[in-house]
């Protein structure tokens, strides 16, 4: 439980929206899922003269780490489907005085209904190989540098959506600068990156699922998100996306040049 306390100063360090009471609740809720499925394969391996090899894989590093991917898997594969909730319906939202605490509430719901259907094969692997771990380490290590990038010259209001749904309390401001002037969406791509990165790394079947699933939903709300913003922005936002890329860097030597 030490973890809990921590969990909002993570995810805002992520870019993640967060309501504080729930992001602890879907947490706890998330390990008790863990707990509840550890117990019955231990007592499964106990019906089957098996107890003891039970114990021993559950304490082993291989299944500690399994856990911290899919516990990471059911934070990060959700971020686009919260998403969703606020980029198709941000003229509702607004003219309805909504804001970010009214709605935050939801992601931390879709923590706890993708862990209780994907809890069952967390510990199910299409492979065991240490090797893996080397990219997914490279992987996990690019998120932590994008990461950091992403947050010079962003606030928090900008990263946790307070800009989009509260237009007249927040500062309405187009960064392009730093990482941003190379990819639009950095956050995205480091969530991305740390996904990927432990999801190659311990092989899990349920990370894969999450990962693709991340994957799909990210490129609908990554349209999404760039309509909104063509409509706040306008032509502001058209020439930026000319001379940028939506979330994979690009060589400028690639890109169409801006246009006034």
């Amino acid at each position: 439980m030490c973890l809990l306390p921590g969990i909002p100063r993570f995810a805002l360090h992520a870019g993640l929206p967060f309501h504080r009471p729930l992001a602890r609740a879907g947490f706890v809720a998330l390990l008790a899922i863990v707990s509840v499925f550890a117990r019955s394969g231990v007592l499964a391996g106990v019906a089957a003269g098996r107890a003891a090899q039970g114990l021993a894989y559950n304490r082993s590093m291989r299944g500690v780490l399994e856990n911290i991917g899919w516990l990471l898997g059911c934070v990060y594969s959700t971020i686009p489907a919260y998403w969703f909730l606020v980029h198709p319906f941000a003229d509702l939202w607004r003219k309805r005085k909504v804001s970010l605490k009214h709605v935050g509430w939801v992601w931390p719901l879709l923590w706890v209904a993708v862990g209780a259907i994907t809890a069952q094969w967390r510990h199910m692997t299409l492979y065991r190989q240490p090797l893996t771990w080397i990219p997914g380490v490279a992987l996990i290590a690019t998120a932590m540098y994008v990461y950091s990038r992403a947050r010079h010259d962003f606030s928090e209001d900008q990263v946790l959506g307070r800009s989009e749904l509260e237009p007249e309390k927040h500062e309405q401001r187009l960064v392009t600068t730093g990482i941003r002037s190379r990819i639009r969406h950095p956050y995205y791509l480091a969530h991305l990156c740390h996904l990927l990165g432990w999801t190659v790394g311990t092989g899990s079947a349920a990370l894969y699922g999450m990962s693709a699933f991340a994957v799909v939903t990210g490129a609908v709300m990554i349209q999404m998100e760039e309509r909104e913003l063509e409509q706040r922005f306008g032509d502001e936002y058209h020439r930026y996306q000319a001379s940028s890329s939506a979330i994979i860097p690009v060589p400028r030597s690639r890109r169409p040049a801006t246009s006034d």
